[in-house]
């Protein structure tokens, strides 16, 4: 975390003995300004290094031996982003997501995901090609300031407060400030922590965890990992912040150490997983402890914060329900017996919930399906009230799965939904309105896993991604929208015939016409970015229409296997954009991965906006800073579907 500088006011001009002694005494003086903001201007100070050289204490010998050459490089890479953008030594390892710099996270949930899931994309990539080259130190680099953004979630101070349900730091300073203290409001007075001598961060005997096997994959599960950093950081707050104003540093201290151990363990998963897969090697185990995700693991995108009575403000109740005294009572279902009777089962692992709605975002590309068991409570649902419980699970905007209406007795429901697509998994229970009235309606959503893809169906599914089945309502009609897709046709302005070009005055990315390299017919799009990683698009315009739905489908080659991809338009009123899963009212750019050597496939189906406009289509680079390179385009088409 950053402070403000103070603007300096220049001396006058001296000449001669005095100007020597002067400049000297400017000499020391800017040194000690030096030292003393570096000691000021992080969120973790002298913690980064103390958890990033854990972290790579605990790597495989063979790992550690790759970076051995870097490891003294570590302690200044691992505060670039606190550099920030403005230090030519650090910006070409920042990145920068949707106009922010991958550091300071929003506290919209929906916007703090995308944020960070774009982000990680972009770094591991970089971090696992930078390997792949040998190019060490390079990618050293690129970890470092990955590393410290992760670090700072879970420092317990003002980096934890940001994200997935955060909330400002002057909420702590209302609770915790003692009045006779407004010098030392909290969080200021525990900022300092990590400086001292006695704070120590150690890993024994821990072995690094694979987070997954592409960089999509990678960056969805450090989410779920970095959610719970910041609830450890978090929860130590209240104790720090009573043992300082109580004058028992010491116990601050040592309240302060365990979201930096956390910290560090997901470094060094991250670290791992990264020489994993720049090397194609993975351990059978570490595979095996991929193959599902427990839901109850995630945090909801989105999540109401009062429901029905008993649940109330304790919407959703993990591993239990909630009887009408508020009590945890175990997850049951009745369930058939495969005899033609049904039994009780009982589960460990879900959510109790009365009637509500919550939601979840899923990467395109990573999970085969998702299942679970749904019904109604088996005994909680026995009340007096009467249950009339309807269960509906949502994926990308459409019903997938429809309990009916639930009764007392009623049989619960084993749910098996494909996810390959990504998208919203929305999750909505109903019963009577209002908060009273539904004593009887208990929602169980037991045993909630994420199954992953094996690498042979996610081959398959990112090089061709599957349509959906040419049924009425989703066959294609009329002709292409997007006029000159393929590419075929150049102008006198070197660009596509029908197709503009976004390109940085002053930049020297550029469009241009590839003959050698194609998808199919005699030419593609090559678009190249510049060292500085300036922006580099085309873009086609298309008439939306309300009420439509449209299928966009683009053929791409990048050798870090990520692009984005845009659908929005720009009004009086701000930006609307399709952000992959539904429309918002700001910017958004989506990304999608795919192999680094070979021709990929994306296929996009979405609704049109609820007003008649001009909409366009963008196809870019990544955001972010990055060394340059080039990548291709071919084969662009958009068509209304029936």
């Amino acid at each position: 975390m950053k402070t403000r500088r103070r603007k300096m006011t220049h001396a006058p001009r001296v000449s001669g003995c005095c100007a020597s002694v002067r400049r000297a005494r400017c000499t020391v003086l800017i040194a000690a300004i030096s030292l003393l903001a570096g000691n000021l201007a992080f969120g973790w100070g002298a913690g980064h290094w103390k958890i990033t050289e854990a972290a790579l204490k605990n790597l495989h010998q063979s790992e550690q031996a790759r970076w051995k050459p870097s490891w003294t490089g570590f302690k200044r890479y691992c505060v670039y982003p606190d550099m920030g953008l403005s230090n030519k030594e650090a910006k070409p390892y920042l990145v920068v997501v949707r106009g922010r710099l991958l550091h300071y996270f929003p506290r919209d949930n929906r916007a703090d995901y995308l944020c960070f899931n774009e982000g990680a994309t972009i770094y591991i990539a970089r971090i696992v090609e930078e390997m792949r080259q040998g190019r060490y130190d390079e990618a050293a680099r690129h970890a470092g300031a990955f590393a410290h953004v992760i670090e700072d979630l879970g420092q317990p101070q003002c980096h934890a407060m940001e994200g997935v349900n955060g909330f400002s730091w002057t909420v702590l300073d209302e609770l915790f400030t003692p009045e006779g203290q407004t010098w030392n409001r909290a969080p200021q007075s525990i900022i300092d922590m990590d400086g001292d001598l006695r704070f120590k961060v150690v890993l024994p005997d821990y072995t690094p965890q694979l987070l997954g096997t592409h960089p999509a994959e990678v960056a969805f599960r450090l989410y779920e990992r970095c959610c719970r950093l910041r609830r450890v950081a978090r929860k130590a707050l209240p104790g720090m912040l009573a043992a300082v104003y109580a004058g028992d540093k010491e116990s601050a201290l040592r309240l302060c150490a365990p979201p930096a151990v956390e910290d560090a363990k997901v470094v060094a998963d991250m670290f791992h997983t990264c020489f994993a897969i720049a090397g194609g090697r993975f351990g059978a185990g570490e595979l095996a402890a991929l193959e599902t995700m427990d839901l109850t693991a995630l945090v909801p995108i989105s999540a109401p914060t009062l429901v029905s009575i008993p649940y109330r403000f304790s919407p959703l109740a993990y591993g239990c329900s909630v009887s009408m005294k508020r009590e945890p009572v175990p997850l049951s279902l009745w369930m058939p017996d495969g005899k033609g009777a049904k039994t009780e089962r009982t589960y460990a692992k879900g959510i109790g919930t009365g009637c509500s709605r919550f939601s979840y975002e899923i990467p395109a590309g990573v999970f085969r399906e998702f299942r679970c068991v749904a019904g109604l409570h088996s005994q909680l649902g026995t009340h007096k009230n009467g249950a009339n419980l309807r269960l509906t699970i949502r994926f990308r905007g459409k019903p997938v799965f429809e309990s009916g209406v639930l009764a007392a007795g009623s049989l619960g429901n084993t749910v098996s939904i494909a996810i390959a697509e990504g998208g919203t998994l929305e999750f909505v229970s109903q019963g009577n309105p209002g908060l009273g009235n539904n004593y009887a309606n208990h929602a169980v959503w037991a045993e909630p896993v994420l199954v992953r893809l094996s690498p042979k169906e996610r081959v398959q599914a990112t090089r061709e991604r599957k349509l959906p089945k040419a049924t009425a309502g989703t066959s294609q009609r009329g002709p292409d929208l997007l006029p000159n897709g393929s590419f075929e046709k150049w102008g006198e302005n070197g660009l596509p015939v029908s197709w503009s070009a976004l390109l940085r005055e002053g930049s020297t990315s550029k469009i241009e016409r590839e003959t050698e390299e194609k998808h199919t017919g005699s030419s593609s799009a090559r678009l190249t970015v510049d060292d500085g990683g300036a922006v580099a698009a085309l873009r086609c315009v298309f008439a939306n229409k309300p009420g439509k739905r449209y299928r966009l489908t683009f053929h791409w080659r990048s050798p870090v296997g990520v692009i984005q991809y845009a659908i929005k338009a720009h009004r009086k009123g701000g930006w609307v954009a399709y952000n992959g899963s539904n429309w918002q009212l700001t910017n958004s750019n989506p990304l999608t991965t795919g192999e680094r050597s070979a021709w990929n496939r994306t296929v996009v189906e979405f609704p049109a906006f609820e007003e008649t406009m001009d909409m366009s289509v963008e196809l870019c680079r990544p955001g972010g800073k990055a060394v340059g390179y080039s990548f291709l385009l071919d084969d662009v088409s958009l068509h209304e579907l029936e």
